[in-house]
C-alpha cells in the first residue's frame, strides 16, 4: 500500500537475481527484505498490506491494496510451476508503546487510507478492531501491546512477463493494467499478531500523569516487552490503589487462539498468563505455516505431515502482512518502446491522483470516528456525562441545552456518526464507491472528483458543519473541596491552576450542576435565584475588586452573573460557593482537533 511511485525505468532490484545453475542453495544464502515505510522506493523493502489473499507472483493494484489472482510475471527458468520459493527472515517481536494519538496508533498498526476505507465505510465499519475502540483523551493513559511473528516468502530468480501479458502490453496497455495491476508481488510476509489496547482513564490530567509515572516505575515501560504473568502482576500492583476506569480491547490476526481472551479485561497475573498462552499458540501456528511454505528447503515434515510447499499450502492460517512490490519495468523482458514507457508513467501519475483522493475520503472517516469515539460516543458511554460541555470559544453564554437535552443531543449525534453503519458512514461509502470500484480495474477517472464534489461527501461535510454548531467535548477542571468565600477562591485552586472567567464557568455548568463532588452554595439565601452557582474571575469588568462574581442558572434556563459583597455585621455570614479551577491549557485541555470543512 505504498504511496511513493517511482517512474524511473532503469533501477536494480535489492534482491540479487539467481543464475540458472544456482538452484539448490542453502537457506543461509537467501537475503530477505526488511520492513520499510511508505516513503521507501518500491521494490526495496516490505510494505504493509491488508489483502488476505496476496501471493508471490500475483498482480497487484496498490491504489486499492488488492492482489490480482493472475500471473503476468513468472520466473524466467520454467514458469510458476518451477518457481524457487524460500521462506524465512523471521521477525518475532513483542513491543509496548504508550499511545498519545489516533494517528500514532494507526501508524503502529499499519492502518493507512486504504485500510481505513476497506475496514470502515466499505465494510460497514465493523472491522476496525482496536482502532475503533481507541478513545483520545487528555485524562487517559493508552498502552498498546503488540506481539507479532512474521516470516517472508520470496523468489529470487529472474522474473519475466508471460508471453500473453507481453502481447497484451504491446497491443492494449490499458487492458494490461486491468488484467495485471499496477505492479506485481515478488515477496509476501505472512504472519500473525496479538494486539492489546489498554486504556486507563483517570479523573484529571494531573492524575493521568501521576498514573503513567507510577506504571513506568513498576516496570511498564515503552520498548521490548514480554506478555506474561509478571507483566500482569505489574499492572495489578500499579492499579491496586487507583479508582481509574480500565478498558481493554484485544484483536488477533493470522491464528486461532484456543484460550478465552475476554479474561484479559482484569489486568492481573492470571489474565496475562492467558495472554502468554495465546502468544505461544501464535508462534506455534506461524512456525507450522512457515514449515509448510519452506517445502523441501525446510525440515520437510511439519507436525507429522510432509511439507506442502508454498503454492500448495492452502491451509495456511498466517495472513499477508507485507508485500515486496515490484514494477513491471523491472522484469527481464519489459519492452523499451517510448509509447509503452509513456503509458506506464501516465498510469503512475493517475494512481498518485487516486491515492490523494482516497486520502481525503479517509480523512473524513477519521473525523467521523474521532467524533464518535472521543466526543459524543464517549459521553454516551461515560459514567460522568457531566464532564462534557459544548465546545465554544466565543465570549457568549450558552443556554441552548438543559442537562437532559444535552445528553439526548450527544446520543442523537452518536447515532449519526456510528462507525458501523451510521448515517455518515453510509454517505461516505456511497461517495467513495465509484472511485474505489473503478480503481479496482485501474480506471482512476472517477477518483479525479474530490469528496466535496460528490453528493455523499457534501452530505458528510454538511453534517459535520451542523454538528460543529454544538460540538461536544470533554471539559477539564478541579473543583474546590468545599464551598469557599470569594476571597478564598484563587487559593482553593491547585498550584498552576486558575479561577475560570464567566464564559469558561458557563461551559462547565453541567459539572457545577450535576457533579456530586461539587459543593452546594452555603449561606446563599436571598442572594441566589437558584440552588447552584459558582465563583468566576470577573477581572474587574463588572464587579469591583472588593466583590466576588458568580454565575448561576435561573429557572427559565437563562444564565445570570452577579456581584457579591460581604454583608458584614456580627450575626451575618458570607455566602460561600464552589470554584471549578482550570488548568493552564484551559477548559478543553491542550489539544482539540479541527473538524474538516
Amino acid at each position: 500500500m505504498q504511496r511513493h511511485l517511482v517512474t524511473a525505468l532503469a533501477t536494480t532490484l535489492l534482491l540479487p537475481a539467481c543464475d540458472d545453475d544456482d538452484g539448490g542453495r542453502e537457506m543461509g544464502d537467501i537475503e530477505f527484505p526488511d520492513w520499510g515505510s511508505k516513503r521507501d522506493e518500491i521494490g526495496v523493502s516490505l510494505t504493509a498490506t491488508r489483502d488476505p489473499s496476496a501471493q508471490v507472483f500475483d498482480g497487484y493494484n496498490h491504489v486499492v491494496d488488492a492482489a490480482i489472482r493472475r500471473n503476468c510475471v513468472v520466473p524466467e527458468d520454467g514458469g510458476l510451476a518451477f518457481a524457487d520459493f524460500r521462506a524465512g527472515g523471521d521477525l518475532i517481536t513483542t513491543e509496548l508503546q504508550y499511545i498519545t494519538s489516533r494517528k500514532q496508533l494507526e501508524q503502529t498498526l499499519d492502518i493507512d487510507a486504504q485500510a481505513k476505507l476497506k475496514l470502515g465505510p466499505l465494510s460497514g465499519g465493523g472491522e476496525l478492531g482496536v482502532h475503533r475502540s481507541y478513545r483520545a483523551s487528555d485524562r487517559t493513559v493508552s498502552i498498546l501491546l503488540r506481539s507479532r511473528h512474521v516470516y517472508t516468502v520470496i523468489n529470487q530468480q529472474n522474473h519475466v512477463l508471460t508471453d500473453a501479458a507481453l502481447a497484451t502490453l504491446r497491443s492494449d496497455p490499458a487492458r494490461f493494467h486491468r488484467e495485471c495491476g499496477t505492479d506485481y508481488i515478488a515477496g509476501v510476509a505472512h504472519g500473525a499478531e496479538l494486539v492489546m489496547l489498554i486504556q486507563i482513564e483517570a479523573d484529571s490530567l494531573e492524575k493521568k500523569l501521576e498514573l503513567q509515572t507510577k506504571l513506568e516505575a513498576t516496570g511498564i515501560k515503552a520498548g521490548p516487552a514480554a506478555i506474561d504473568a509478571n507483566l500482569g502482576g505489574k499492572f495489578a500492583s500499579a492499579l491496586a490503589d487507583e479508582s481509574a476506569q480500565v478498558r481493554v480491547s484485544v484483536d488477533t490476526r493470522g491464528f486461532v487462539p484456543q484460550v478465552d481472551l475476554s479474561a484479559l479485561s482484569k489486568l492481573d497475573g492470571d489474565a496475562f498468563a492467558v495472554a502468554a498462552e495465546a502468544g505461544k499458540q501464535l508462534r506455534a501456528s506461524v512456525a507450522q505455516d512457515e514449515c509448510h511454505d519452506q517445502g523441501s528447503f525446510g525440515p520437510g515434515t511439519c507436525g507429522g505431515e510432509k511439507a506442502r510447499g508454498y503454492l500448495a499450502n492452502g491451509a495456511r492460517a498466517a495472513v499477508p502482512m507485507g508485500i515486496l512490490r515490484q514494477q513491471f519495468q523491472r522484469t527481464g523482458n519489459f519492452p523499451s518502446e517510448p509509447a509503452i514507457v509513456d503509458q506506464m508513467v501516465a498510469v503512475s501519475r493517475a494512481a498518485d491522483g487516486a491515492n490523494a483522493t482516497l486520502e481525503q475520503y479517509a480523512a473524513l472517516y477519521d473525523a467521523a470516528v474521532a467524533i464518535h469515539a472521543d466526543e459524543v460516543g464517549a459521553l454516551v458511554e461515560s459514567e460522568r456525562p457531566f464532564d462534557f460541555g459544548i465546545y465554544d470559544v466565543s465570549a457568549s453564554l450558552r443556554d441552548d441545552f438543559t442537562y437532559d437535552e444535552f445528553v439526548v443531543h450527544a446520543s442523537d449525534w452518536a447515532d449519526v456518526f456510528e462507525p458501523s453503519g451510521g448515517e455518515v458512514t453510509r454517505a461516505l461509502a456511497a461517495a467513495v464507491q465509484p472511485c474505489w470500484t473503478r480503481a479496482e480495474f485501474t480506471d482512476f477517472s472517477d477518483c479525479a472528483v474530490t469528496p466535496a464534489q460528490t453528493d455523499g461527501g457534501a452530505q458528510v461535510l454538511a453534517r459535520i458543519a451542523e454538528y460543529a454548531q454544538a460540538r461536544v467535548r470533554p471539559v477539564f477542571y478541579a473543583q474546590s473541596s468545599d464551598a469557599v468565600k470569594f476571597g478564598d477562591a484563587a487559593a482553593a485552586c491547585p498550584a498552576g491552576w486558575r479561577v475560570p472567567n464567566a464564559t469558561e464557568a458557563n461551559r462547565l455548568w453541567f459539572a457545577i450542576e450535576r457533579n456530586p463532588e461539587v459543593a452546594a452554595p452555603v449561606s446563599a439565601e436571598g442572594v441566589l435565584g437558584s440552588d447552584r452557582a459558582a465563583w468566576y474571575d470577573d477581572q474587574g469588568r463588572d464587579c469591583p475588586a472588593s466583590q466576588g462574581s458568580y454565575l448561576e442558572r435561573l429557572a427559565d434556563g437563562s444564565f445570570r452573573t452577579g456581584c457579591y459583597a460581604n454583608p458584614g455585621g456580627f450575626l451575618s455570614s458570607s455566602m460561600r460557593l464552589p470554584v471549578l479551577c482550570l488548568p493552564k491549557t484551559g477548559v478543553y485541555g491542550p489539544s482539540v482537533a479541527k473538524l474538516p470543512k
